[in-house]
């Protein structure tokens, strides 16, 4: 039996391991907490962080032979971890240096010029005044974002000169670089999709429409939540297509030709613009959730057939488009929290095939406004989108705060 390790093991990565359990795979979870959720589902856990690489590269080579390590994969922002270890084990991987220009945004910025992908224009910045000079050249709402952020931290919204003097400093201090990115603001509609390499071809593995709150009064300066996909997108197919293809081209132009990617994409009059891709499915909602039930398809277990050097299974990303599923994530304009849930088992409702609570009643939670998160988040079905959020109505009005 092949192993196949899967850095990171919260509470939305559990699905997982019995996904790749049910295609023949043992499975080996890390993280650095001993108490990891995904541990309980495991057949072998190691306590060990995402960033140990050189305790990761160690423990797989130690028992790289006698569990027959095949492959390894992250579903979280490890995508550089993933990268060392396997380049370091001799695992199934894209290169090193590939993964990091997709963690810098910087890099990937640079990449996308370079290839003359549609992408907003931006400058580099080092200092508060060189902010200013390019915010006026600009002479639009931007966003400065550090390189080195993830999941929408480490960004502000640029509306005037005040708001640079305002949030530079605290936003350098969050980076370990000292560019900065002022990058003019690109409206429209967000479509995410995802993919994997196989012998030199892309297979579409999932498509959704992404929409994000302003609920918090920081998060109009800061960090805009992700709260909300509905899979899969309802958009004209055509776009949809053209995003996927741009997915692909991206990825091949970046070297990132073997296994996953992801890819973030905004739709308006002037063409489909890319946000940003990365050597990864895009995460536990889509990969595990909604793209599964809306879709028909296990990109997981297409994907971990590509990385252990296995013949994928093609039916496995035979992608049909027969019902709708939704993604909430609740969030709340509350500083501080001392208890998030359901007043009700949200499984009970008509439609509801997943959730997750994320703050236990025993937490105190302080959402600062660089740190701003879902506090729990519902999976929803339904034949077609009216009936999807008529149920979805149905379970929000369970959930409470205080």
């Amino acid at each position: 039996m092949k192993s196949i390790l899967m850095i990171g093991g919260g509470i939305q990565q559990v699905p997982a391991v019995a996904r790749l359990k049910s295609v023949g795979y043992r499975v080996i979870v890390s993280d650095m907490n001993a108490n990891a959720p995904a541990f309980a589902e495991a057949d072998v856990c190691v306590n060990i962080g995402a960033n140990d690489i050189k305790s990761l590269v160690s423990w797989v080579l130690l028992n790289q032979s006698n569990l027959n390590i095949a492959g390894i994969f992250t579903l979280t922002n490890y995508a550089v971890s993933v990268a060392l270890v396997a380049n370091a084990t001799d695992l199934p991987s894209i290169p090193v240096d590939v993964a990091v220009t997709c963690d810098n945004k910087l890099l990937m910025k640079r990449k996308f010029h370079e290839h003359r992908f549609l992408s907003a224009p931006y400058s580099e910045v080092k200092t508060e005044v060189e902010a200013i000079e390019a915010f006026r050249k600009f002479n639009a709402t931007c966003y400065l974002k550090i390189v080195d952020g993830f999941g929408g931290k480490g960004v502000a919204k640029i509306k005037s000169e005040d708001d640079i003097t305002r949030v530079f400093n605290d936003l350098q201090k969050q980076s370990l670089y000292p560019e900065l990115i002022l990058e003019e603001e690109i409206t429209g509609h967000y479509i995410d999709t995802q993919g994997v390499f196989y012998d030199g071809e892309f297979y579409p593995a999932g498509d959704a429409d992404s929409y994000f709150t302003t609920n918090h009064k920081d998060y109009r300066n800061f960090n805009p939540v992700e709260n909300y996909n509905v899979c899969p997108s309802h958009q004209p197919q055509s776009l949809i297509t053209e995003a996927y293809d741009m997915l692909r081209d991206i990825a091949k132009s970046l070297k990132m030709d073997f296994g996953p990617v992801g890819g973030d994409f905004i739709v308006n009059e002037k063409g489909i613009y890319v946000i940003e891709v990365g050597p990864r499915l895009h995460g536990p909602n889509g990969t595990l959730q909604i793209f599964p039930k809306a879709m028909n398809i296990k990109p997981l277990e297409f994907m971990a057939q590509v990385l252990c050097n296995d013949i994928p299974d093609p039916e496995f990303v035979k992608i049909s488009r027969e019902s709708v599923a939704l993604c909430k994530v609740f969030t709340s304009p509350l500083p501080e929290i001392t208890e998030a849930g359901f007043s009700s088992d949200p499984l009970a409702h008509d439609g509801v095939f997943s959730s997750h609570v994320y703050k236990k009643a025993d937490m105190t939670i302080t959402q600062g406004s660089m740190k701003l998160s879902g506090l729990a988040s519902v999976f929803v079905y339904g034949k077609d989108i009216i009936e999807a959020e008529e149920r979805l109505a149905s379970v929000s009005e369970r959930f409470y705060v205080r």
